[in-house]
């Protein structure tokens, strides 16, 4: 008895400590429902406001699962995953549960587009659906919203914890990470890099190397270093692909560059297509060029074009000059058909031309019919 008495009372110190939450309806930034309950003060630890969130979800009779928010401080421009996405309600913004699995329906998706990314400071909401027994709760999905927007809590109980530091979210997400399965691994991940420390950076990267973990989980954490646009993040991503070992992850290191966008990630790309020492790679890289149409990339997509010793990879050349605006492409393409000394680029070059549907590419071919008469 005297045990079980001193078990109790270790469970019911946290919320001795810190101030219970209200079981009032609170509005928060960003959420709105029905069942949303808040502290009336912040001021404790996250770990502290975790634990007592779970205290208050035993109160809660037939609840297995609930939700947890806390909002952080950021100047990360990282994209939200689309894997959070709900395509099946595409009129309302909302938060619900299926299974073990948050869906979250954007109204504006992001998209990954070239731009140049400004550094200001935002606002992101960490959400953590817990799945609970009645000796603990486990994490089984994380997502991050943007509080600017409102989005309708269609699902299990919220717990809004108010505001956490990066560093103590962070610690919060790392400590998760091991024990969870691949899914929540690569939400972790996602979440993570929305956080605006050099940490976030290094548990992704260091992840990255981890041959313990699975190619998947590694691969996620590539993408999402691209993510974090920062000039650090692309001098990890060099590191990852000089010491990667597997041709996947390589792979995803030229793709996360691409998404990165900046100067130093576009000059990377432009290095790897013209002198990385694997063809599947300086193709892939050439490809990823071929989707942007700055003055760097065209020329050394025309240098590859004229220089490149593999012929295949001057193939890639051609496609991705393919891929670039009509205006730039066309006289591109036209210029290879015309002159190249390759018989097999200048047919590459007429084939993408055909299927350009340009005037400047139907007179050209007027004008070789005409010289063929």
């Amino acid at each position: 008895m005297k045990i079980q008495h001193h078990l109790m009372i270790t469970m019911l110190l946290p919320l001795m400590l810190i101030p219970i939450i209200g079981r009032t309806k609170s509005t928060v930034p960003g959420l709105e429902g029905h069942r949303i309950f808040a502290f009336s003060d912040s001021s404790s630890t996250l770990k502290d406001r975790l634990a007592a969130a779970y205290q208050e979800a035993l109160r809660s009779d037939g609840e297995e699962y609930f939700l947890t928010a806390h909002v952080i401080t950021t100047s990360i421009t990282a994209c939200d995953g689309d894997h959070f996405t709900d395509h099946e309600n595409p009129d309302v913004a909302t938060i619900h549960r299926r299974g073990d699995r948050l869906l979250i329906h954007r109204i504006d998706r992001c998209q990954l587009k070239e731009s140049t990314v400004t550094k200001e400071t935002h606002e992101r909401t960490v959400l953590l659906l817990h799945k609970r027994t009645d000796t603990s709760s486990t994490a089984v999905d994380v997502a991050w919203i943007h509080p600017d927007r409102t989005y309708h809590i269609d699902g299990p109980p919220l717990i809004w914890l108010g505001a956490a530091t990066t560093s103590e979210s962070l610690a919060d997400l790392a400590t998760r990470f091991p024990k969870a399965p691949v899914r929540l691994r690569k939400h972790i991940l996602g979440a993570m890099a929305v956080h605006d420390t050099a940490e976030a950076e290094d548990f992704l990267f260091r992840t990255t190397c981890h041959e313990s973990f699975s190619l998947e989980v590694r691969k996620s954490a590539v993408f999402w270093l691209g993510m974090r646009k920062t000039v650090s993040a692309v001098s990890l991503l060099k590191d990852i692909l000089k010491q990667a070992r597997e041709g996947e992850l390589q792979k995803a290191v030229v793709f996360a560059l691409y998404c990165n966008g900046g100067r130093q990630a576009v000059d990377e790309l432009i290095r790897i297509a013209r002198y990385d020492p694997a063809v599947t790679l300086r193709k892939q890289a050439l490809f990823w060029i071929g989707q942007k149409a700055s003055r760097e990339c065209i020329t050394a997509l025309q240098d590859v074009v004229l220089s490149d010793d593999d012929l295949s990879v001057r193939s890639s050349a051609v496609f991705a000059i393919s891929r670039l605006p009509k205006d730039r492409s066309v006289p591109m393409l036209i210029d290879i058909a015309r002159n190249h000394g390759s018989s097999r680029l200048r047919k590459k070059a007429i084939f993408w031309l055909s299927q350009s549907g340009d005037d400047r590419a139907l007179a050209f071919f007027e004008s070789i019919l005409l010289q063929e008469e």
